[in-house]
This record gives structure tokens, C-alpha cells and sequence, in this order.
């Protein structure tokens, strides 16, 4: 029940909740649409969340050759990541090999943590690659 003189919009929320609440949304999405969406795909990841962690980086596959060298590699590193654990591994593959060129071009772009899963992750993908000729070392950094 609405009493006189409070501002309540209709869903019961104080119009200060709800311009608050509104500013935190758009806070939010302008984090995502400024690379947050590579720490949220690395974070679902590290989770254990994997599907979520691919979605979440696929949909904004787009967006990434415009972000610096270290978020190309963060991004390249979780997708390929990713991409293994879902049983993927040619596109593993290739996100992998993305984040080692991205490394060897820009020297310091992966973070020691990351350069530790990438390669965590090449070695497991190994035995997945069609043939002996596919299997290989991480590429030279």
C-alpha cells in the first residue's frame, strides 16, 4: 500500500533505489563492453564453468581485435581453453596457437598465471590432435 507522499514505483522499489539500481546496470554493461567480458569468461572459467566461459567469450569474438595485445591473449588463452575442456580441440587449436603468436609478438602480453594454463592446456590437448604429425611442442615464445 502506497501512503501519500512516498515515491514508490509500480514494482514497490523507492525511485532513489531505482535510479540507483539503473546506474549500476549501465555501470555494468559499459565494464563489459570495455573487456570485462575477458575477465568474466576467464573467471567462469577458472569456476569450472566452462560453457558459460565459452559463451560468454564467443559472443564478443567480434569486439576482441580492437582490445590491447594482453586482453587479445587473456581471450585467446580462455577460449582455446575452453574450447578443450568442451571436447573441441581443433578449435582449441587454434585459439592456443592464437595466444602463443600474440605472446611471441607482443612479448609480456600473457601473464605468467595465464602463460601457466596455456601451456597446462597445450600439453593436455596434445593426445587429442588427429595425428602424430599434429602433435607438437608449445610454439616458441
Amino acid at each position: 500500500m502506497i501512503r501519500y507522499g512516498e515515491d514508490r514505483m509500480s514494482h514497490g522499489c523507492s525511485m532513489r533505489l531505482c535510479a540507483t539500481h539503473r546506474i549500476a546496470v549501465l555501470l555494468s554493461t559499459s565494464v563489459v563492453a570495455c573487456g570485462g567480458y575477458v575477465d568474466r569468461g576467464r573467471n567462469l572459467y577458472e569456476q569450472g564453468r566452462y560453457i558459460e566461459s565459452a559463451e560468454v567469450l564467443q559472443h564478443y569474438e567480434q569486439e576482441i581485435g580492437s582490445e590491447p595485445p594482453s586482453r587479445q591473449a587473456e581471450y585467446a588463452t580462455y577460449r582455446g581453453l575452453s574450447m578443450l575442456v568442451l571436447g573441441n580441440y581443433e578449435e582449441a587449436r587454434r585459439w592456443m596457437l592464437q595466444a602463443y603468436a600474440i605472446g611471441r609478438t607482443y612479448p609480456g602480453s600473457i601473464l605468467p598465471a595465464w602463460q601457466r594454463d596455456l601451456d597446462r592446456g597445450w600439453r593436455q590437448l596434445q593426445p587429442h590432435l588427429l595425428s602424430p604429425q599434429g602433435q607438437s611442442a608449445p610454439p616458441t615464445r
